[in-house]
């Protein structure tokens, strides 16, 4: 992944995920937190690959 896709991912994390997260510890979040606040604010058009 290059340096931009990094850059983007990131962005769409502060963006629709982290406001959802609010003030729980890194081991308090769980996938299915991070899908559904991405599946409720992005059209995911397909599947998103592991790197």
């Amino acid at each position: 992944m290059n340096s931009k896709h990094q850059h983007q991912r990131i962005m769409t994390l502060e963006q629709y995920v982290f406001p959802l997260s609010g003030k729980r510890l890194v081991n308090d979040i769980e996938g299915p937190l991070i899908r559904n606040g991405l599946s409720e604010r992005v059209e995911i058009s397909r599947p998103i690959r592991p790197d």
